[in-house]
């Protein structure tokens, strides 16, 4: 058993390590200062350098490196990646296309998430007193168990949403038209109905809009990233109550993510107001290949029109699956 921890130790010491080559490009090599721990063809690895490298491994597994055998495992490791990373120039590969491009790609990814942390993350908080607000003032959004079925009519533009919504005030059947004009192909065969979900499942302003309707009622139109919904309650199971304390830890997070996109939205507005901005669509376009998939236009990513989380294909893991 103990061997072949001080095997699994070694592997993921070595694979950090390594990693710390392929993710700062051009780095390693040049002393930082303090006493050196060990040299490789007269590069110094200083002792500075060998806790800056120990602070970079996940603290569940840093205990590992806290002992005698720990801490050589890991020198040893960092020495491999000397050694290597001499080879690599040696062989001229710093004046490779493929690695300056690379180099270059690094460079410009720190630099915006410096910008980012510096514009957005800084300049938005969210304190205990916030939250708390939110929360009385919200209360009824807090249930646990609490579903809703809906059913909807997806189009393209607000004018067609529009002209459907007419349409139902006149009289059609809902899920007729959605059988008819509905751009999402999940839901539109079953007459637009999306099952039950709870809060979460779907996008905000979807949820926000379907939580809040009576059963029985249709909404105005609801726009989101696929186009404009018609929304219709048909049935909802009321939840039970939660406590302050149950929800506060993921309250602070989904308002400070709030908080944060829309500080980013507005400075990169800003931005983008005051420069000069000029796209030649004919160049654009050109090479586009036109096929099946076109059938499908403006109904979402990978032609889904449904408005579940995960079919934005970019949510935190906080977020519950996509619906039934």
């Amino acid at each position: 058993m103990k061997r072949s921890w001080n095997f699994g130790a070694g592997a993921i010491a070595l694979a950090i390590v390594l990693a710390g080559c392929q993710g700062k490009p051009g780095q390693g090599g040049a002393a930082s200062g303090g006493e050196v721990v060990a040299e490789v063809n007269r590069t110094k690895i200083t002792l500075d350098e060998f806790n800056k490298e120990v602070e970079k491994v996940p603290p569940m597994i840093r205990p590992m490196f806290n002992t005698e055998k720990g801490r050589k495992d890991f020198l040893d490791d960092l020495i491999l990646r000397e050694v290597v990373l001499q080879e690599a120039r040696k062989q001229g590969l710093e004046q490779d296309a493929d690695y300056q491009r690379k180099v270059a790609d690094f460079k410009r990814g720190a630099l915006l998430e410096m910008v980012l942390r510096r514009e957005v993350e800084e300049k938005t908080k969210v304190g205990d007193e916030d939250v708390k607000k939110h929360f009385e003032a919200h209360r009824a959004e807090f249930k646990t168990g609490e579903e809703v079925r809906a059913s909807h009519i997806l189009v393209k533009t607000e004018e067609e949403a529009r002209k459907a919504q007419e349409k139902l005030t006149q009289g059609a059947d809902f899920a007729s038209m959605a059988k008819d004009v509905s751009l999402d192909p999940g839901s539109k065969g079953k007459g637009g109905d999306l099952g039950f979900f709870s809060r979460g499942q779907m996008v905000p302003e979807f949820e926000q809009v379907a939580f809040s309707l009576p059963a029985g009622k249709v909404s105005p139109p609801v726009k989101t990233q696929f186009g404009y919904h018609l929304i219709k309650v048909t049935k909802k199971k009321e939840g039970k109550p939660q406590e302050y304390e149950e929800v506060a830890a993921h309250l602070r997070q989904r308002l400070l993510r709030e908080k944060q996109k829309a500080a980013f939205d507005s400075w990169v507005g800003g931005l983008k107001t005051a420069a000069k901005i000029t796209v030649n669509e004919g160049a654009l376009n050109k090479g586009i290949e036109k096929g099946p998939s076109e059938a499908s236009e403006g109904a979402g990513p990978a032609g889904k029109g449904n408005p579940h989380k995960a079919a934005e294909g970019k949510k935190e893991s906080t977020d519950k699956p996509a619906g039934k």
